[in-house]
């Protein structure tokens, strides 16, 4: 299973009935050669639609959660990291971002407008 942005900027890949059947899909930002910062991704899994908001695969939407777990507790457990990444817990390396808004109240369409208050990574403000 795999998601990504093609250059007709539509969103492909994630299966939705495996995240039903509990598997453990994962997201990452960390291709070289692409602006696709995870916001951006994770507005385009919960709002499923294009840059010019022409809807695609409005079945395939899943929740704010679970976007946000793509990212975080799954993305940990497929780098066989869980230990140590994923979520906010003590001894747990502190790599987080801290956002400018609360991305599960406002309204989905803005996810992609939230601004990065600050980084930090292993418990440092970068």
């Amino acid at each position: 299973m795999f998601f990504s942005f093609n250059t007709q900027n539509t969103i492909s890949g994630i299966d939705i009935f495996s995240l039903d059947a509990g598997v453990k899909v994962s997201a990452h930002s960390d291709h070289p050669c692409s602006p696709y910062q995870p916001l951006m991704a994770i507005h385009a899994l919960v709002n499923r639609k294009t840059k010019l908001g022409k809807k695609i695969g409005q079945s395939q939407k899943i929740s704010v959660i679970e976007a946000l777990k793509l990212y975080t507790t799954h993305a940990a457990y497929h780098s066989f990291d869980e230990k140590n990444l994923g979520a906010i817990e003590p001894g747990f390396l502190a790599d987080m971002v801290v956002l400018g808004e609360d991305i599960l109240t406002i309204p989905t369409e803005k996810i992609i407008d939230i601004p990065i208050d600050m980084t930090i990574i292993d418990g440092r403000i970068i």
